[in-house]
């Protein structure tokens, strides 16, 4: 299959391209392609005539303003309309968690926002752009807490890290959030499996389905390197995570990755840099 990717070298493309050697792949990329100008990447799409697209890109992240959120909806629906019109007919997306809002518990696709902030709206408004394109198939993949060793520096595991490697511990301000956390490898894999599959045009979790404290993946880490980190008073634990039945059900996909064997991959991936 002739695949366009945009991306293709943020932290989900990096770990996804290699999953797709079986394809011809057209990447485009920001250091080459100005994805807000139709104008650069139209040409050499049209003539690689993709018959799928696995759109990732979402450009600024950490800011989340609404300038930025503005021209990534500008970009992202000018995007996928301009290669429906060029003859893609299967799209994969990268969605987000936080789409649910202020939803508690574990969360299944049929569960409608609640309260979603600035990004999350952001990111409905293109999927609603999507399922709007006629005469296509759409896969959304809304990514849960994603990790591993390229995490931007600011993230959990890195900043615990980081803490743990002067002899500290990090400082939480929810320790008691209860987050599903999914390593970077599985979410490549769940995304590959939409893209390969034929199933029906939705919204698929992906997630572990199996939620654990932010204090508790702290602690593992503070653990790795003899740190010890005392239980913080946190309350009830709450938050949300995903059911992840109806991608497992429609591509037999499952989270291969202990959250255990995961964290432990990437410490020692960051310790050999």
């Amino acid at each position: 299959m002739r695949v366009a990717v945009t991306g293709a070298t943020g932290f989900i493309g990096a770990a996804l391209t290699p999953l797709l050697d079986r394809h011809d792949l057209l990447l485009l990329e920001r250091a080459t392609t100005d994805l807000n100008d139709p104008v650069s990447w139209m040409p050499a799409a049209k003539a690689f005539a993709p018959q799928a697209c696995v759109h990732l890109a979402w450009d600024g992240l950490p800011d989340y303003s609404a300038e930025r959120c503005a021209q990534n909806l500008a970009m992202s629906t000018r995007l996928l309309g301009g290669l429906a019109e060029l003859g893609v007919k299967r799209f994969v997306v990268a969605g987000s968690c936080w789409e649910y809002g202020d939803r508690s518990g574990g969360v299944s696709e049929d569960v409608a926002p609640l309260n979603p902030g600035l990004f999350a709206q952001t990111k409905l408004s293109v999927l609603r752009a999507l399922a709007d394109i006629p005469g296509i198939d759409w896969r959304w993949g809304r990514v849960f807490f994603s990790y591993g060793a390229a995490q931007r520096p600011a993230s959990l595991i890195p900043a615990a890290r980081a803490a743990a490697l002067n002899g500290e511990t990090l400082s939480l301000k929810t320790p008691g959030t209860l987050q599903d956390f999914i390593h970077i490898d599985d979410v490549a894999t769940a995304l590959r499996s939409l893209l390969e599959s034929d199933v029906v045009s939705g919204v698929y979790n992906i997630g572990s389905g199996e939620p654990a404290t932010v204090h508790s993946v702290a602690r593992r880490v503070a653990a790795h390197y003899g740190v010890s980190m005392p239980e913080q008073s946190a309350g009830e634990a709450s938050g949300f995570w995903a059911d992840r039945s109806k991608l497992s059900a429609a591509t037999g996909w499952a989270p291969l990755v202990t959250l255990q064997a995961g964290v432990e991959q990437v410490l020692r991936e960051l310790d050999g840099r």
